[in-house]
């Protein structure tokens, strides 16, 4: 109790210290934790509670919000759910959408970011699979539609394509297969005409086509801008 008599702490005492299972108080009487303590520290599992309501239900380690557990708003939707360090996002985990209640990211977190493998959403559908770097796409990883088809399947760095991947377009079908920088194409690609016959196959720079080939779509030679090395006219044979 506190001086004005008020309850304060509910629990465990081990040498004249808070420890083992407690409740604890604010000066209006309401609780503000009910777990486990340790030399009067949130330590082990516990719930957190700020007017009454709960806003986090997880592990302490040393009075920090470290392990795994569940942050709540003050409106009592969940916000996150998964590792923490410091009361820091860190491990894997889930952030929810705190007015749907719908996943907006579920994977690997470093530090608050999202870091390593995950999945990305946006009202509810998948929009993103793979590697991430201080939130960021950046590694391998597959980008989808609203109607949850692929329409990148590659590799990221910085958010952009950069790497090899390949496009597609709404039907699924490859329009583009080859290289990438900052999101354009770049090095060597082949595009696609819908019906999968090879519309281009060669170079390309910074987006446009450089050295190639272009076809029909029946597979005729439209144009060749290959540079051909050619023996001279006595060395034929």
């Amino acid at each position: 109790y506190n001086k004005k008599g008020k309850l304060v702490y509910e629990g465990e005492f081990k040498n004249g210290k808070k420890t083992g299972s407690g409740t604890l108080y604010n000066k209006k009487g309401k609780k503000i934790y009910v777990g486990e303590l340790a030399d009067g520290k949130y330590h082990g599992k516990g719930k957190l509670y700020e007017n009454g309501k709960l806003v986090y239900n997880g592990e302490f380690d040393t009075g920090k919000k470290t392990g795994n557990g569940a942050l709540y708003n003050s409106d009592g939707k969940l916000i996150y759910k998964g590792g923490l360090t410091d009361g820091v996002y860190d491990g894997k985990g889930k952030i929810f959408d705190p007015e749907t209640g719908l996943v907006i990211y579920d994977g690997e977190i470093t530090g608050g970011q999202y870091d390593g493998k995950g999945k990305v959403y946006e009202n509810g559908n998948l929009v993103y699979d793979g590697e991430l770097y201080l939130g960021q796409y950046q590694g391998s990883g597959k980008l989808f539609n609203s109607s949850g088809n692929v329409i990148y399947d590659g590799d990221f760095y910085d958010g952009k394509y950069q790497g090899n991947g390949k496009l597609f377009n709404s039907a699924g079908k490859v329009i583009y297969d080859g290289g990438f920088y900052n999101g354009k194409y770049d090095g060597q690609g082949r595009e696609f005409y819908p019906n999968g016959a090879v519309k281009y196959d060669g170079t390309y720079k910074v987006g446009k086509r450089d050295e190639g080939i272009t076809y029909s779509q029946s597979g005729k030679v439209i144009s060749d801008t290959t540079k051909k090395d050619e023996a001279p006219a006595d060395e034929e044979d």
